[in-house]
């Protein structure tokens, strides 16, 4: 998947203008109170990301599509070195491992349009 072993491990963040909407909502929920809206939004944030944890790789270990929606559930993992500030917090120069689900949805373009992300 494009959007995890491209955009998040390489930081091609260029290619969001491609798979994503540009008025795409995201909802984290462990880092957002509210929804981010906005491809630039989330380009901002995966570059944020990558400068505090610059080799920072994803991998996709299933995908899971919604019968009969647009939708699908992608289980990912990620690891990757703190090695600059992240959300205020300085660099702990840590190996952390990480894993998520995610719940895309997609617009009639095939961009994804909506974001739900569960740690």
């Amino acid at each position: 998947m494009q959007l995890y072993e491209v955009v998040w491990s390489q930081g091609k963040v260029l290619l969001l203008d491609k798979i994503m909407a540009e008025d795409h909502r995201q909802v984290d929920r462990v880092w957002q109170a509210t929804a981010g809206v906005g491809r630039k939004r989330m380009k901002r944030g995966i570059l944020a990301y990558r400068a505090a944890y610059p080799d920072i790789r994803f991998t996709v270990e299933a995908i899971s599509a919604v019968q009969d929606e647009d939708k699908v559930f992608v289980y990912w993992t990620a690891s990757g070195t703190n090695t600059g500030p992240i959300r205020e917090q300085p660099p702990s120069g840590k190996q952390v491992h990480f894993a998520g689900i995610s719940l895309l949805s997609f617009d009639s373009a095939a961009q994804i349009y909506e974001s739900l992300v569960f740690r």
